[in-house]
């Protein structure tokens, strides 16, 4: 069974498809979101500093494009209260 875990821990996403809440997957240097609840949201990417690194506007189904980041750990913010980390190789 195919199976990616993103912080906080109860986030999962199992074969595409979303289990009762909001969603983050890393694919390479992208994060893919899927929320439970319809509308569009900002997202927000920091350093482990505390510098915002990169910012976007997502909807229900959405990603954001990290490639200009450099390797390793980050912080994310969606508008909203939902944060979580990122391990970007």
């Amino acid at each position: 069974m195919h199976r990616e875990y993103a912080y906080p821990a109860r986030l999962c996403w199992e074969e595409g498809t979303l289990a009762d809440a909001d969603a983050v997957r890393v694919a390479g240097k992208t994060l893919n979101f899927r929320f439970a609840t319809p509308g569009v949201r900002t997202v927000a990417v920091y350093s482990t500093d505390g510098r915002k690194v990169a910012e976007g506007r997502v909807g229900d189904a959405g990603n954001l494009n990290l490639s200009h980041l450099q390797n390793g750990v980050y912080l994310y913010q969606v508008q909203g209260g939902k944060s979580g980390k990122v391990m970007l190789k």
